[in-house]
């Protein structure tokens, strides 16, 4: 009996011992599961946000240099709106800068005011550069239209070149006309005429001279000239010609000692141009500028030329 119970008591031991036993070894594999599961939560969670950043990255890697190529872009366009602004600016000024004031009408290049009033002295007035018996001379010119008829034979060319001389001299401002006269209006006879004529009709001007032009004028009390004569022989030659026509034109208008340029044009026809200088035509102008008057002085010129030409 007393073995029954101790047998008992110690299979009852043994089983309330294998049974914590038992116990022991399953809480640890329940804590090993759980650690796995966290494990896993933790995982997955790990992997999560590694995922995340990988988005971020592409979208970063996209998106952000086109943003910050477009900045760049729109700061050089920034940049290079006042670079040009400023460059254009210069540009325009350095070229109108340079610009020179437009001269007058009456303006011959490389000729100076000083310069142009001493030569209008000496070829208007009659006043040498030097002074002299001549200071004292007034303004004379033609203060009236000028109608003139011509006598004798001139050939084409010396038709052509007093028409083209003319024409010049009615654009100028303050003169009064120069045209073919029509009935009993004329004022300026011009003759082409041979040395037997020529001779009759000028040999008191000439005083004994073989000349091949000749000027006579008349003059009123105001100092204008109101009636003229021109003569060129005819028998001189057509170069000769060419150069006295202008020449003596000029003479019978008031201007002396003109430079006459005689150009041949090439061509199927050549032709002659002749015309005067640019300091003549500048001396005619002033001359015959309305606000230069017969019988004015040098004096009275100076102060108006110097107004008048720049």
């Amino acid at each position: 009996m007393k073995k029954s119970i101790a047998f008992l008591l110690a299979l009852a031991m043994f089983v309330g011992i294998s049974g914590c036993k038992a116990t022991t070894q399953q809480k640890p594999t329940e804590a090993t599961q759980v650690t796995t599961e966290e494990t896993a939560a933790l995982t997955e969670a790990t992997a999560a946000p590694t995922e995340m950043p990988t988005a971020e990255t592409d979208e970063t890697s996209t998106v952000a240099p086109t943003d910050v190529t477009a900045e760049t872009t729109v700061t050089t366009a920034a940049t290079t709106a006042p670079t040009t602004a400023p460059t254009e600016a210069p540009t325009e000024e350095s070229t109108e800068a340079p610009t020179e004031e437009p001269h007058s009408e009456f303006y011959a290049p490389g000729v100076s005011v000083d310069q142009i009033i001493a030569h209008f002295n000496k070829v208007v007035l009659g006043i040498e550069s030097n002074g002299g018996a001549g200071e004292t001379a007034l303004i004379q010119k033609w203060d009236q239209p000028i109608n003139y008829r011509i006598e004798g034979m001139p050939n084409r060319q010396d038709a052509q070149n007093l028409n083209n001389l003319a024409k010049q001299l009615n654009a100028i401002e303050g003169f009064p006309g120069i045209q073919a006269a029509k009935g009993l209006e004329q004022n300026l006879t011009i003759y082409f005429l041979k040395d037997k004529e020529f001779k009759i009709q000028f040999s008191h001007v000439m005083e004994g001279k073989s000349q091949y032009g000749v000027v006579q004028v008349w003059y009123n009390d105001s100092n204008g000239i109101y009636s003229g004569r021109i003569g060129y022989h005819q028998e001189a030659s057509q170069e000769s010609r060419d150069l006295l026509i202008p020449e003596k034109l000029a003479e019978m208008l008031g201007v002396s000692d003109v430079t006459v340029k005689r150009e041949i044009t090439t061509g199927r026809k050549p032709t002659t141009i002749i015309d005067l200088s640019e300091l003549d035509w500048s001396v005619i102008k002033l001359l015959y500028n309305p606000r230069i008057h017969n019988g004015m002085n040098a004096d009275e010129c100076e102060m108006i030329i110097r107004e008048l030409y720049y």
